[in-house]
Formats: structure tokens, sequence, C-alpha cells
């Protein structure tokens, strides 16, 4: 199970058979590393970012069009994200 830290977040006590069963890891608040598909969503923002969408659609085809060849090629997604 993981548990992200959030600096925002308040500390609340944990059910004791939750601690029990399972081992919480935390992570820090911001970790790319640690989410692979952070590595994704840096090649979609490459396409998208710094330009002033006019219309919602454009938007989303364009978001659709850098994840597209992911979907179609698991062997592409496994050369992206490695083992995490």
């Amino acid at each position: 199970m993981f548990v992200q830290q959030l600096q925002y977040a308040k500390p609340q006590k944990r059910p004791r058979a939750i601690t029990r069963e399972y081992k919480i890891i935390t992570l820090p608040a911001y970790s790319p590393e640690l989410n692979p598909v952070e590595k994704l969503w840096d090649i979609v923002k490459d396409g998208i970012c710094n330009r002033d969408w006019k219309k919602l659609d454009e938007l989303e085809e364009k978001i659709a069009e850098r994840i597209k060849p992911y979907g179609e090629d698991a062997k592409r997604v496994t050369r992206l994200i490695g083992n995490g």
C-alpha cells in the first residue's frame, strides 16, 4: 500500500487492522521518478504546453494523438517506463 505524503494533508490515525496487515510506505510530496506515468505525461506536455488552445476539442485531439502510439505498442511503453 502506498500513501502519498501531501504537504497540505493532515496526519490521520490508521485503524490498527490496516497497519498490521500492510506495510505503510510514504512517498515524498513530489516524486515523479516513483511514478512511471510521469514519463508519458512529459511526452504529452511537450506537444501541448505553451500554446493558446482556442477549443477544448483541439487540445483533447492533440493529447490523444500524443498518447495513441503508446496504446498501440506495449513494447514502446515498456521502453519508456522500464522497471518503473
